[in-house]
C-alpha cells in the first residue's frame, strides 16, 4: 500500500507530545506512536508513512489495501477467502487508527492529539496498521498538564470535556472514512459506527489487558463512550468482573470480525463475539 506523504508541520525540537508517544509506545511491541522531530521529519523505518488523508482520498489506497490483505489471506488458506471478511479486517484495522492515536494519549497521560486524516500518517504492516504518527503538534489536555502552557495546548476544564474532544475527534475521522471505504457487502449504521465504538472502547482497555489498572480503564472507557451518543449505536460495553477476587476486564464487541468464515475457521468465534453471545 503506498501513496504520498504530506510534509509534516515544523516543530520544536522538543515535541510537547513527545513523551506521551514514548509512553504510549511502550505499552506493547506491535503498535508505535511517533512524532516528528525537530526537522519536521518522521522516525525512518522498514515501511514507508502514508498520510491518512491520502488513504482517504478518493480510496484509491483503501482498495489496494483490501487487495494485499486478501492475497495475503488467501495464499495462507490456500483457498479463495469472503469479501465479508477482508472488508472487516480492513475496516476494523483502519478505524484503530484514530482510536488508538487518541485513546491511548488519554489514558496514559490525559493528552488529546489532534486526530483528523490531515495530523496522522500510518504505517501498515501484514495488511494492519503497526505505527501511527502524530503530524500535528497541537493537543488538548487539563488545566494541571505540565504542558498546559504550551502555545500548543488548547487547555480544557476537566477530564468529562477532555473525554468528549477525544470523542468528537474520533467520530469525525471514523466519519470520513466511513464516506469513502469500498464496500461490496452491505452493511448498516449499527455495524459500522459499532465498529468506530469497539475501536475506541478497545483502545481505552488496552492498557488493563497488558496488565494496567482494569477499574481506572473500564472508568476512562465509561467517561469517553458513556451511552448511546449518535452516531455511536451504545456507550462502553468495558465492565470489571471478578472484582472482590482479582479484578479483571470484560468487554462485550458490537461488530463481527467474520473470521470464522475463513477456510478452516468455522468454529473461531473470538472472545466477546456478537454472534456468539445471540
Amino acid at each position: 500500500m503506498t501513496a504520498p506523504v504530506l510534509p509534516a508541520p515544523a516543530v520544536a525540537a522538543a515535541h510537547p507530545l513527545a513523551a506521551t508517544a514514548r509512553r504510549v509506545s511502550g505499552l506493547a511491541e506491535w503498535f508505535e506512536l511517533a512524532v516528528p522531530g525537530g526537522d519536521g521529519a518522521l522516525p525512518e523505518g522498514p515501511l514507508p508513512w502514508v498520510d491518512c488523508s491520502a488513504v482517504l482520498d478518493g480510496s484509491a489506497v483503501l482498495r489496494a489495501w483490501h487487495r494485499e490483505l486478501r492475497t495475503r489471506l488467501e495464499a495462507d488458506a490456500g483457498a479463495p477467502v469472503p469479501a465479508l471478511t477482508v472488508e472487516a479486517w480492513v475496516r476494523a484495522w483502519y478505524l484503530c487508527v484514530p482510536a488508538y492515536a487518541g485513546g491511548l494519549p488519554f489514558a496514559l497521560d490525559r493528552r488529546v492529539p489532534r486526530l483528523g486524516p490531515g495530523a496522522l500518517a500510518v504505517r501498515v504492516e501484514g495488511g494492519r496498521p503497526s505505527a501511527v504518527a502524530l503530524l500535528d503538534p497541537r493537543f488538548a489536555c487539563l488545566p494541571d498538564d505540565p504542558a498546559a502552557g504550551s502555545p500548543l495546548a488548547e487547555v480544557l476544564p476537566d477530564e468529562r470535556a477532555l473525554a468528549a474532544r477525544l470523542r468528537a475527534e474520533v467520530v469525525a475521522h471514523a466519519a470520513a472514512f466511513l464516506d469513502v471505504e469500498p464496500r461490496t457487502v452491505r452493511r448498516g449504521p449499527h455495524q459500522l459506527w459499532g465498529g468506530v465504538l469497539d475501536a475506541l472502547d478497545g483502545a481505552l482497555s488496552l492498557p488493563a489487558l497488558l496488565g494496567g489498572d482494569v477499574v481506572r480503564a473500564v472508568a476512562d472507557a465509561h467517561l469517553a463512550l458513556p451511552g448511546p451518543e449518535a452516531p455511536l449505536p451504545s456507550g462502553s460495553t468495558c465492565e470489571v468482573v471478578d472484582a472482590d477476587v482479582a479484578p479483571a476486564l470484560s468487554r462485550r464487541r458490537i461488530t463481527c470480525c467474520y473470521n470464522d468464515k475463513l477456510p478452516g475457521q468455522a468454529a473461531a468465534l473470538c472472545a466477546g463475539c456478537p454472534r456468539a453471545l445471540r
